[in-house]
């Protein structure tokens, strides 16, 4: 699956990074193919705070409520786990406007910023909800 934003590589990258046994969460949206996937997992060392740690939607199947039902399955699956608190991170890149303003629509407030995270330019941007 393309996202558009990840090349072959990069969504190689991915998977191998967050390979776990532990207590992550992978929510697949599938048609004939799998069309979207939402990732996350606890953070260490919290009371029950979790991290979206990617949200992909192909290109195909983007504006079309794909990643808001993914969302919505995420929190209901860690709201079962008794989550307190959802994060999100994403790139000040302009590339990635459409994700700030979905995550905004879905109720997250940003956070906090961390400039030059991804590269000079390209801060770090993370959003909060309370579940």
């Amino acid at each position: 699956m393309g996202s558009g934003l990840f090349d072959e590589a990069g969504i190689t990258l991915i998977e191998d990074r967050f390979q776990t046994d532990g207590t992550a969460i992978w929510i697949l949206a599938e048609t004939e193919e799998t069309i979207g996937v939402v990732y996350g997992d606890v953070e260490a060392l919290t009371d029950q705070t979790w991290n979206a740690l990617m949200l992909i939607v192909a290109p195909e199947a983007q504006s079309k409520g794909v990643g808001r039902l993914l969302m919505d399955a995420f929190e209901r699956t860690i709201g079962e786990r008794a989550a307190r608190i959802l994060l999100v991170e994403t790139s000040s890149d302009e590339n990635f406007e459409v994700a700030r303003t979905f995550y905004r629509k879905l109720g997250f407030r940003e956070e906090s910023r961390i400039e030059a995270y991804y590269a000079d330019g390209h801060d770090k941007i993370t959003f909060w909800k309370r579940l």
